[in-house]
């Protein structure tokens, strides 16, 4: 049987163990993973049929687990008696109407109605006890905003899958004055005073401004968000169509307050980040066409353009600092649907043309100066209910003024994890779970790597200069969904939080903001931006970036071609060509397309096409299923996949032939919204875990086959984090990698070398304290 589960990398090394399987596998397919009839995942013959049955089987179960999800979802049912009560209670009630209502109606209150609830109940607080009018039932504190939003969500997330009114439990500025009890009104909008204290763990928090401002109507935040967007979209048909994102937010600012935490300069680099609802493919891809064309209108005459096409977005350029325009390529049934689908609460927030609307955790998040924590940010599929984060967008967004919290439930629940911390584990050597401890140390093992790297620690008026990637994460080789990013664990996370927070003290600079994942990872699974590293600034050139994207597209293959054995790769033999000289069908690869306009990139010639290394049986099942698809969906059936090799591009393999063969994979206009159909999307997955298998033959091939189950476990799309707090109990006790030049007096000489000594604190014979261990 499979050892996969308890199999780890660099198996040699303790301090380096980390399991091929991840631990955010649903245990549904970790029992898949377990089931294998192989005993490792060497390169041999019976490695490759056994992967390939496995890729098949993990796709079939995930359709099936899937469409469960949905049925149990949109399955007739009759309502308690509770919710028929809480639906027809309205946002806006009087407060003697709130004084009638029964406490255990409030969890399923409108948010504006709730949030009157809890100030009535504080400003009665000094002559009765709040758990009076705060408990339900079952004894669950109805008063905790916190813990109110995150249940509230859940409820939105189970019923988005319902036919309803889609603005059901969101918000709009038209509820200010209730869900922001405390604000004040003025001549320049409405000024929130945030909480002085807030209970939990609060990180990446000292850039959150005491108060801020925002627009006191729907009519302001409109002028404020047509002056942002320079006219780009005049004349726009704003049907089906929804726009989130940065520059939301910052419409949502009134930046004449002498409270206002943002400027226009802060915002010139956003884009416009469109989303398309409620269409099907050929009325969405006609939809993009219309958005170009008004984009293109509202540019100076003659103005150069250039549209890029990934397998995520399509993005309109012109010249710096003129706003780029996104459209992510997703299939979208309502605006809730991407709100809910947003990482950090701040970024929750929407505008369809005609109304401005957030989901309750937005609204908490400009109240509060902080985005709560929950699993989601750090194992959410982006095709799942809410999508994981990246590191990037924790920092930019720390700058910005927004830092997260963990609430006071996810610490507790560490107590009882820790009784049942072997099976929580799964097959990783855990750091005692204790957030303070952990954070600490992790903060001072930056402190002294920087200090050891580059002397004293700088002054005030000239602090030393640093990077992230210092810190050197880039080699936290990971199986999980976050992969080498800090996000990863708590102490990888907390050792970029501490250099953050030394900056803050004016100790060190911190330059060029790049990021582990960026610089070291894999086509990252929680991005959108699947295009090369660009600057946008004053610099940016229309044609270098065409030229950026070439050398991008040729990339991979002629990585391929440099490391390549002998020539051969996969069934091909290429040994008349190299990397100077391409193979005529692998010349023409092109991972992101563009053109000069958005028909342009809407063509066959602009086809997303990728080479890819797949078992041959593999192969003819993704072809067969995603035809199918297609036939479904009113489109004409064809192969996604086909051979390189022409002596078999007419062949149909056998079931049980599970040879690898060299394919080009395209990605054809019919199919390139996601979310159009489940079947196609679990097949895409499984094909990307593939392509980043063999991404680079540089790499050992025998770490082909590890990779890819790897890969198929961590970019498995689970709507919903299973048990929570296991979940986060393993993040918190996540181990850094350790690297000794970190620890000796050799190398880089990065730590004292007094500092080593034994420290066994968990008592379980390992160097747990900052001696042997990666602290």
């Amino acid at each position: 049987m499979s050892r996969f589960l308890d199999t780890h990398y660099n198996p040699n090394n303790p301090r380096r163990w980390r399991p091929v399987v991840s631990t955010s596998a649903p245990e549904r397919l970790r029992q898949l993973f377990g089931a294998m009839d192989i005993d490792d995942t060497r390169d041999t013959a019976d490695t490759w049929p056994a992967l390939s049955s496995l890729a098949r089987t993990i796709v079939e179960s995930q359709i099936q687990a899937h469409d469960a999800y949905v049925a149990e979802r949109t399955r007739p049912s009759v309502p308690t008696l509770v919710e028929l009560a809480s639906s027809r209670l309205p946002s806006t009630m009087s407060t003697d109407e709130i004084e009638e209502i029964p406490s255990h109606l409030w969890s399923s209150l409108p948010y504006p109605a709730y949030r009157r609830a809890v100030h009535r109940a504080a400003e009665r607080a000094e002559s009765e006890p709040p758990t009076k009018r705060g408990k339900g039932t079952e004894g669950q504190n109805y008063a905790d905003i916190d813990e109110w939003i995150l249940a509230q969500e859940k409820r939105l997330v189970y019923n988005k899958h319902r036919s309803h009114d889609w603005r059901q439990g969101l918000v709009n500025l038209d509820d200010e004055e209730a869900i922001f009890p405390d604000s004040t009104l003025t001549t320049h909008g409405r000024v929130l005073t945030r909480p002085g204290s807030l209970s939990g763990f609060l990180v990446l928090g000292a850039l959150r401004h005491p108060h801020i401002c925002i627009q006191p109507s729907t009519a302001a935040f409109r002028a404020r968000f047509e002056n942002l967007t320079g006219g780009l979209l005049n004349g726009l048909d704003w049907s089906n169509i929804f726009i989130a994102g940065g520059i939301v937010l910052g419409s949502l600012y009134s930046v004449e307050s002498p409270q206002s935490s943002v400027k226009d300069k802060d915002l010139e680099s956003s884009d416009i980040d469109m989303y398309i609802y409620g269409l099907d493919p050929d009325a969405a891809n006609a939809k993009i066409k219309h958005i170009f064309k008004v984009y293109k209108k509202n540019l100076p005459s003659k103005a150069e353009t250039l549209v890029v096409r990934n397998s995520k977005t399509i993005t309109f350029y012109h010249k710096y600092p003129t706003r780029r325009i996104q459209i992510v390529l997703r299939f979208l049934k309502t605006p809730k649907d991407v709100l809910l689908n947003f990482d950090l609460d701040i970024c929750a927030m929407g505008w369809d043309g005609w109304n401005f609307w957030m989901l309750p955790r937005a609204a908490r998040a400009l109240e509060t100066g902080y985005s709560v924590f929950t699993m989601s940010l750090i194992q959410g599929h982006y095709l799942s209910e809410r999508r994981a984060t990246q590191e990037e967008r924790v920092f930019k967004y720390g700058y910005r003024g927004y830092g997260i919290r963990i609430l006071p439930s996810y610490i507790d629940s560490l107590k009882t994890s820790k009784e049942d911390l072997s099976s929580i584990a799964r097959s990783e050597n855990l750091l005692p779970l204790d957030i303070e401890h952990v954070a600490d140390r992790a903060r001072q093992w930056t402190r002294r790597v920087i200090t050891a790297t580059y002397g004293l620690l700088g002054r005030r008026d000239h602090p030393l200069r640093c990077n992230p990637t210092d810190l050197e994460n880039g080699r936290q080789v990971s199986s999980e969904p976050q992969d080498r990013s800090c996000l990863s664990g708590l102490s990888l996370f907390m050792r970029h939080v501490g250099l953050w927070e030394m900056e803050r003290r004016e100790e060190v600079q911190i330059e060029n903001r790049t990021w582990a994942l960026a610089s070291y990872g894999e086509d990252s699974p929680l991005a959108y931006d699947d295009t090369p590293n660009y600057s946008w600034d004053p610099n940016f050139s229309i044609q270098n970036f065409k030229v950026a994207l070439d050398d991008f597209n040729h990339s991979n293959i002629v990585e391929w071609m440099a490391y390549s054995l002998d020539g051969q790769i996969a069934d091909c033999d290429f040994r008349d060509y190299d990397a100077d000289y391409l193979p005529p069908k692998l010349s023409k690869l092109q991972r992101a397309t563009y053109a000069k306009d958005a028909a342009g990139v809407l063509g066959a010639k602009s086809d997303i096409t990728m080479a890819i290394i797949l078992p041959a049986n593999f192969a003819q099942f993704a072809n067969e299923l995603v035809s199918t698809v297609m036939s479904e969906h009113g489109q004409r059936p064809q192969p996604i996949l086909t051979p390189v090799n022409e002596e078999v591009a007419d062949a149909v393999p056998a079931d049980d032939d599970a040879t690898l063969r060299l394919y080009i994979w395209r990605i054809p206009l019919a199919i390139i919204w996601q979310q159009l159909d489940r079947r196609k999307d679990e097949v895409f997955e499984a094909l990307f875990a593939f392509y980043r298998a063999h991404d680079q033959l540089v790499r050992e091939w025998e770490q082909c086959c590890p990779r890819l189950v790897t890969n198929l476990s961590r970019r498995v799309i689970n709507p919903e984090v299973d048990d929570e707090f296991s979940a986060f109990a393993r993040w918190v006790g996540r181990r850094p990698v350790f690297f000794e030049e970190f620890y000796r007096d050799t190398g880089n000489n990065l730590a004292d070398p007094n500092y080593h000594r034994s420290d066994d604190e968990a008592g379980d014979g390992d160097e747990d304290g900052l001696g042997d261990e990666e602290w």
